[in-house]
């Protein structure tokens, strides 16, 4: 965010000194390279300005904060998770009051974990699986028998 800031400052900058809006582009994109803002902003940004704006900072956005990813939050998947590892999101999210899509976004954005339970215990009914994947059964029977007599010919 620091960036974008450091970026309204020298569009600003430049439109205070007098360069045009397209000698401001291709200075910006000179000095930040690939960490530069599209075009498109910049050109809002120096629109802005020159329509009297002083800011530099973002206007405060409307809607609902975010809070699910609270530090609390993080904390107690955190907890949860070195409690026990086989735990599934939907465990997580029944036994801490989360929703599964917030447990999914800190474990793997906040925490860096990609696999919560790699094992699987319990009989599985294979139609779930398949489901899950978005093919049936009787689709994934013709591959998987291929792959079956082609290993037989090889050998």
């Amino acid at each position: 965010m620091a960036e974008r800031t450091e970026q309204r400052i020298c569009i600003k900058s430049c439109f205070n000194l007098g360069k045009s809006c397209a000698k401001t582009i291709e200075m910006l994109q000179k000095a930040f390279k690939d960490e530069c803002m599209d075009q498109s902003q910049m050109k809002e940004w120096y629109r802005r300005f020159k329509s009297g704006r002083r800011s530099v900072e973002s206007d405060p956005r409307s809607g609902r904060p975010p809070t699910g990813t609270s530090s609390d939050n993080v904390e107690r998947v955190r907890v949860a998770v070195e409690q026990d590892r086989r735990l599934t999101v939907r465990e997580l999210e029944d036994e801490l009051g989360i929703s599964k899509s917030t447990v999914w976004r800190i474990l793997t954005k906040s925490l860096g974990i990609t696999r919560v339970c790699a094992l699987i215990s319990g009989n599985i009914d294979i139609s779930i699986l398949f489901n899950q994947m978005g093919t049936t059964l009787k689709d994934a029977t013709p591959r998987m028998t291929k792959k079956k007599s082609s290993a037989k010919k090889s050998r």
